[in-house]
């Protein structure tokens, strides 16, 4: 009869074990941040552990080659995948995202024009990091006489000498590289393009899905979204959201 009772009790007390999830991601800084094949830190990072914190789950962080993380969430192997875009189903996700993609154009900070207008890059040069296809298109799209160059510090340190006078980067990182070299910049806005991703969960747990949207939505009403993001990030959530919204 006893072992009866505490059988009973612990099927009517969900929240004595905490529920345990296996989330996959790799690294993405300043989302995601792996040191020693561990992902310690990072704004996605920091926001699934104080949300799951509340959450009561319980969970462990795998760091997988990306193209085996999405494929072993998508079979039910692993419970999640950090940072995945909505078109990888039957991956599920919520209505917010917790990490952006946007793609803008940056000026000196004493730049007169503060929104982004085509009729500004006519017989100009855009600046933009070489070897990735995705600002390749960009360019191409817009009709851009563009200059690549190895990495982001020597367009930037371009953009403050003035030998540049655009310079298309990509958010997460313009500001923090374009301190380090003491370049004051601003965006013109809105972005080129802002693309979203999420946490996106195995389709066996659309609920977990559910709850976590939710607590993303609480936390944003609350200001802790903006606190962790503040960290990594000269701007919080909020404003990433509403410039996303802008973008579309």
């Amino acid at each position: 009869m006893k072992q009866v009772f505490i059988v009973l009790l612990l099927l009517q007390s969900p929240l004595i074990f905490s529920q345990s999830l296996t989330i996959c991601g790799a690294h993405f800084p300043p989302s995601t941040l792996v040191v020693n094949d561990q992902l310690i830190k990072g704004y996605s990072v920091d926001l699934i552990k104080e949300s799951f914190k509340r959450l009561n789950w319980q969970f462990e962080f795998q760091v997988l080659p990306w193209k085996r993380c999405i494929a072993l969430v998508k079979q039910g192997e692993l419970d999640a995948v950090i940072d995945t875009s909505i078109h990888n189903q039957p991956i599920v996700t919520g209505n917010y995202p917790i990490s952006y993609n946007q793609l803008g154009i940056y000026v000196r900070w004493d730049f007169l024009e503060t929104r982004y207008q085509k009729t500004l890059f006519k017989d100009k040069i855009v600046g933009m990091p070489r070897g990735y296809s995705g600002y390749q298109k960009i360019a191409k799209e817009h009709a851009w006489q563009t200059y690549e160059a190895d990495n982001e510090s020597i367009l930037f340190t371009m953009l403050k000498k003035g030998r540049l006078d655009y310079v298309l980067s990509d958010n997460s990182t313009a500001f923090n590289v374009a301190k380090s070299i003491g370049a004051k910049i601003k965006p013109l806005l809105p972005y080129v393009q802002s693309q979203k991703y999420y946490l996106g969960f195995s389709p066996f747990n659309d609920n977990l899905a559910q709850d976590f949207d939710a607590m993303l939505e609480q936390m944003l009403k609350d200001g802790s979204m903006d606190n962790i993001y503040l960290k990594y990030l000269p701007y919080g959530y909020q404003e990433m959201y509403e410039k996303a919204q802008a973008t579309q």
